[in-house]
């Protein structure tokens, strides 16, 4: 859309292996943001995604061992502090394991105390270590730690203020996730939900649908005593602190003719085209369709998304095109019929390479990172029926399971022209390809997962 430069999602990021390349980026994001005039980032997401029919947070962790996630985001914190941005790590106390987006409902996370301790609450220790500003906290349930029946870790005073508080000595500002989420106004008034998330200990609530009808419901609850000036009083004490720590007192406005000398110049989007490189991955290549070779003359690219995703496939497309070689590009989405499916089959027959690609990423209030059954259904029948097919995910790695036959897989990790342009050189043979999964696709590959390949001379 223009402005900042744009980045792959974090999880590519732990697909490099490189802390330092999370630090950098951390650094560029808010090197722009600040010359934007925006002083806080509500990242890093410290939520480990170790379950993979999680519908919203998938791509948008850095993976599912939680001390790798502890050490990209904390190596993330640092470089937005050195950036000069404050940090806001979420969605505490952990949202990896929902299979529940919280946009929509409740989501349930069962873990034991001593299951939270080892995986979900590591990155939001190491990222209070690394100097976290804020939390924000996330619409979950959890009953290990408040068994209270409906009650969100949002409104819950146990997890706020007796785990992240007391046990992590947190003293930086508790956000609450969006007031507006289904996983608190399904259960809650916005009047209730307002009083109790400040009784929990929050600082900052978040995205209320009514601001007006939210801050008469506290001036009501402090008038009554329920909650005391003191409380509100530490809160604006907490914001005001960060404010100073992010040098507003000093200096408030920004220059907008600075801008562009800023935001978006060629070192950074180097940065970002050395990540997309770096994290590509390849997750299986039975046949060793990967390179493409050099003598395949007609390739068919399938480009599986959204219709509103106008960019999808476009910087992927043109970068494989060449003299030497014709490539016909075919967009394919969850409305193209079996009709339609049939005839791409009779055309990929004469292919001697078939590309197939899914852009298909986490969305709130979608409820499920899944592709449409009738375009998975194609893909595997393809490449059970023997055809050369390259499966390439332009978003969620676990697409896979759903066509498991395919001979190669390639990972990308986010619809980004970057991200597009970096896997149609590593298919070309231009550049080496060395990511490694940082989650397991089960049954199929486990965390780790990457097979080397050389550039092409």
């Amino acid at each position: 859309q223009g402005g900042g430069t744009d980045f792959p999602p974090v999880m590519a990021l732990a697909a490099t292996g490189s802390d330092s390349l999370a630090y950098e980026v951390g650094r560029v994001i808010a090197v722009e943001g600040r010359a934007a005039g925006v002083t806080l980032n509500l990242a890093p997401v410290l939520d480990v995604n170790s379950n993979p029919a999680n519908p919203i947070i998938n791509t948008r962790s850095f993976g599912e061992d939680p001390a790798a996630v502890a050490r990209f985001g904390a190596a993330y914190v640092r470089g937005l502090h050195a950036g000069g941005m404050l940090a806001a790590g979420k969605h505490f106390p952990g949202h990896g394991d929902a299979a529940t987006d919280s946009h929509i409902g409740l989501p349930l996370i069962r873990a034991s105390r001593a299951r939270l301790d080892s995986v979900e609450l590591v990155p939001f220790r190491a990222g209070v270590a690394a100097g976290l500003d804020a939390v924000l906290v996330g619409h979950i349930a959890v009953p290990a730690i408040d068994p209270e029946d409906g009650r969100p870790a949002s409104l819950s005073p146990r997890i706020v203020t007796g785990i992240l508080r007391g046990e992590m000595g947190f003293r930086g500002i508790v956000f609450t996730d969006a007031m507006n989420m289904g996983g608190l106004t399904r259960r809650f008034s916005q009047a209730d939900a307002t009083v109790l998330a400040i009784e929990a200990g929050a600082d900052i609530l978040l995205q209320p649908d009514d601001p007006r009808a939210a801050v008469t419901a506290v001036e009501a609850a402090v008038r009554s005593g329920r909650i005391s000036e003191s409380r509100i009083d530490a809160s604006v004490r907490r914001i005001l602190a960060a404010k100073e720590r992010a040098g507003l007192a000093q200096r408030r406005e920004v220059d907008p003719r600075a801008i562009p000398g800023v935001v978006g110049i060629e070192a950074h989007e180097r940065l970002a085209a050395e990540v997309a490189a770096r994290s590509i991955t390849l997750a299986r290549d039975g046949r060793g369709l990967v390179p493409i070779s050099r003598t395949a003359r007609r390739v068919l690219s399938i480009t599986y998304a959204d219709a509103g995703s106008l960019t999808a496939g476009r910087a992927f497309d043109e970068a494989l095109a060449g003299p030497e070689r014709a490539v016909e590009s075919v967009r394919v989405d969850g409305r193209t019929s079996s009709a339609e499916y049939a005839d791409l089959a009779r055309r990929a027959a004469s292919a001697e390479v078939v590309i197939v690609s899914a852009y298909v990423a986490p969305r709130q209030y979608r409820g499920s990172v899944d592709a449409a059954e009738g375009f998975s259904g194609f893909v595997e029948r393809l490449a059970a029926g023997g055809a050369p097919v390259i499966a390439v995910s332009f978003g969620s790695p676990y697409l896979v399971s759903a066509f498991p036959s395919v001979p190669a897989y390639l990972l990308a990790w986010g619809r980004e022209e970057v991200c597009q342009r970096a896997a149609a050189d590593a298919l070309l043979g231009r550049a080496p390809i060395t990511g490694r999964l940082p989650v397991s696709l089960p049954p199929l590959f486990p965390i780790g997962t990457g097979l080397r390949r050389d550039v092409v001379q």
